[in-house]
Parts: structure tokens; C-alpha cells; sequence
């Protein structure tokens, strides 16, 4: 979220009436990057109250993407088991499975995982 401020500033923004972050900011242009809105998509209310009193209010749409991480983080998950079939005669197979996601600078992210058995490994690999 960007935006500039007259004076020493209030921001505080909102989404679906409940405020979701609020900060003071110098005068000049900002950036807000600590903030994480709630759900999927919608429209955040923003609010630069200035220290002369005036107020600018801005509406910024905004949608994410599910995979999407942000610059230098990473995200991964691992699991592991024993495949447990609905017939006794199946032998019990060991499985492991586990994925990455990494944000790079300028909005990409690279993702990876995979699946391993005895008798079945899988592997992707993307960036977007």
C-alpha cells in the first residue's frame, strides 16, 4: 500500500468496517508493507488523517493470490506416514511429502514439492 501525506500522519485502514492496521507516518511518500489483509480479494478503506486536521480517504482494491509470497519469505510444509489401505492384504507403504514456496524480489515466488512411496514419487517445480 502507497500513498503520500501532507503532514505527520494518522493511516489507518479498514476493511469490511473493522480496522486491520493503523500507523503514523512522516510527510512524504510511504509504503506499507507489514500490513495482510483478511480473505481473498475485496476493497480496503484507507484513512490519512494529516496534523492540520484534514483527511484524505482513498479505496484500494485489492486481490491475492494464493501461492503469492512476499520478497525473502519462505513457506513449507512436510509430512509423513504409512498408507493405511481399507484390506489387510495391502502391504503397509511408508509415504513422505513435502512442498516450498519462496518470494524473490519484484513479485515473483518459486514453488516446489513433492510426493515419494514405494511405488509412486511425483515433483513440481514453478515460478510465477
Amino acid at each position: 500500500m502507497r500513498g503520500i501525506a501532507r503532514t505527520h500522519a494518522q493511516v489507518t485502514i479498514r476493511q469490511n468496517g473493522y480496522i486491520i492496521y493503523q500507523t503514523y507516518v512522516s510527510p512524504g511518500s510511504f509504503e506499507i508493507t507489514d500490513m495482510y489483509p483478511t480473505g481473498g480479494s475485496g476493497d480496503l478503506y484507507v484513512t490519512i488523517k494529516e496534523s492540520d486536521g484534514s483527511e484524505q480517504f482513498l479505496v484500494v482494491p485489492y486481490a491475492s493470490v494464493p501461492v503469492l509470497q512476499r520478497e525473502g519469505r519462505l513457506k513449507y510444509a512436510m509430512t509423513t506416514g504409512v498408507y493405511r489401505a481399507y484390506d489387510n492384504g495391502i502391504d503397509k507403504t511408508p509415504l513422505a511429502a513435502g512442498t516450498a514456496i519462496y518470494g524473490l524480489p519484484a513479485g515473483y515466488t518459486v514453488y516446489g514439492g513433492g510426493q515419494f512411496s514405494n511405488r509412486y514419487q511425483a515433483l513440481a517445480l514453478g515460478i510465477g
